[in-house]
């Protein structure tokens, strides 16, 4: 259920859940990764918290072309958003570090390519392609999240 996931990140970056039943926690550079949810734990949790942890341990010039460490409130920012825009049936994302310090989550499943660059936590560049409507769109979102949750919500609902 959208907006019932939470996470401080080394103590700094928190993101907003309604209530803390559970508590999971990942070590990552510099101190942990405490994630607490109410209900059932999303499916996607722990594969994209993994990755999370995984990615913040890249040192700079990860790419050999100058790229920038992984930057936390990127990936903090990454589950706040997946909390609040996945459904329960959504396949799980791969997470891909951009050269730039940020995150990348990609779907790419079921006749849609869906890519979400998060640029900054008030700026996400997006990517879909529908395969099978021959629809695109691209460009950026900032404070309303509907046309990703939109897209989300095509995932789900297709086999």
């Amino acid at each position: 259920m959208p907006g019932t996931t939470s996470a401080t990140l080394m103590d700094q970056y928190t993101l907003s859940g309604r209530g803390r039943a559970q508590q999971t926690q990942v070590t990552v550079p510099g101190g942990k990764l405490i994630i607490e949810q109410e209900n059932e734990q999303p499916a996607w949790l722990i594969p994209v918290v993994k990755v999370i942890g995984e990615l913040l341990n890249l040192p700079e010039n990860w790419d050999s072309y100058g790229a920038r460490p992984i930057n936390p409130t990127a990936t903090a920012f990454a589950l706040q958003l997946l909390s609040e825009t996945m459904r329960t049936d959504t396949p799980v994302p791969a997470v891909v570090p951009t050269s730039s310090g940020g995150v990348q989550l990609e779907w790419h499943d079921r006749g849609i390519d869906l890519e979400v660059e998060i640029r900054s936590p008030s700026r996400l560049y997006v990517s879909y392609e529908d395969h099978r409507h021959s629809v695109e769109w691209e460009g950026e979102l900032t404070s309303d999240l509907t046309r990703l949750g939109d897209f989300l919500a095509e995932f789900s609902q297709r086999s």
